[in-house]
């Protein structure tokens, strides 16, 4: 991003990473016109940061960007240590944090997503499955298992987003009509208000009319009486 320098964005990282419980000892750039397809990195910026990671002690090592996942694989193989970008550190924060059922079943699924095509570092070997009875062909390998497995979890993983979702949307609807029954409600009282008022009012004035025609009479009755 030509409008945001490199350091500023290294110290936002920085920040992330104290975040999700880590401590920045040390923060590397380096200006290239290309992006290396192996390592991310140049193979001279790679030797200086194996050296560093050596004096230092340094146990993770995290790019300020999103590696592929041959570049992960390889920079792992390298520098002997566990290796995270930007996108999995976020992914690891948003997970800490997450607290409704929708927002762990989202963040799950984004891990997930994110795994899946990374299957392929976690295992140094393909050992088969025997064949046997009851099996057809040699078997699969123990990386197609897992993709398999993290395929079905996240078909049940997006079912349950949609019901997660299908519930809120239903809450929703009976929260506007709740809240319009109740305005509905009090849109009633005020109206009866309003036209008990009037109801009152003439009755007031009934009352004083006939009232005053009562005291009238009375007065003249009285006078006759005098006379």
């Amino acid at each position: 991003n030509t409008q945001w320098p490199a350091s500023d964005s290294l110290n936002e990282l920085g920040e992330l990473a104290r975040t999700a419980g880590l401590m920045a000892v040390e923060k590397i750039l380096q200006p290239r016109s290309f992006i290396d397809s192996t390592w991310y990195i140049g193979k001279g910026k790679l030797e200086e940061l194996k050296q560093i990671i050596q004096e230092k002690q340094i146990k993770v090592c995290i790019a300020d960007d999103e590696l592929t996942p041959s570049q992960q694989k390889n920079l792992e193989k390298e520098l002997c240590i566990k290796v995270l970008d930007r996108t999995s550190l976020i992914l690891d924060i948003f997970a800490k944090r997450a607290l409704t059922a929708e927002a762990k079943l989202q963040i799950e699924l984004a891990q997930l997503e994110y795994m899946l095509p990374r299957l392929t570092r976690l295992w140094t070997h393909l050992s088969r499955l025997g064949g046997g009875v009851g099996t057809k062909g040699p078997g699969e390998t123990q990386l197609e298992t897992d993709k398999r497995q993290i395929k079905t979890r996240m078909s049940l993983l997006k079912k349950k987003l949609k019901d997660v979702q299908k519930q809120r949307e239903l809450r929703r609807e009976k929260r506007k009509q709740n809240f319009q029954e109740q305005q509905d409600y009090l849109d009633y009282l005020k109206n009866y208000r309003e036209n008990n008022k009037e109801q009152i009012s003439t009755l007031k004035k009934d009352w004083y009319k006939k009232n005053d025609e009562y005291v009238k009479d009375k007065e003249k009755t009285a006078y006759k009486n005098l006379r």
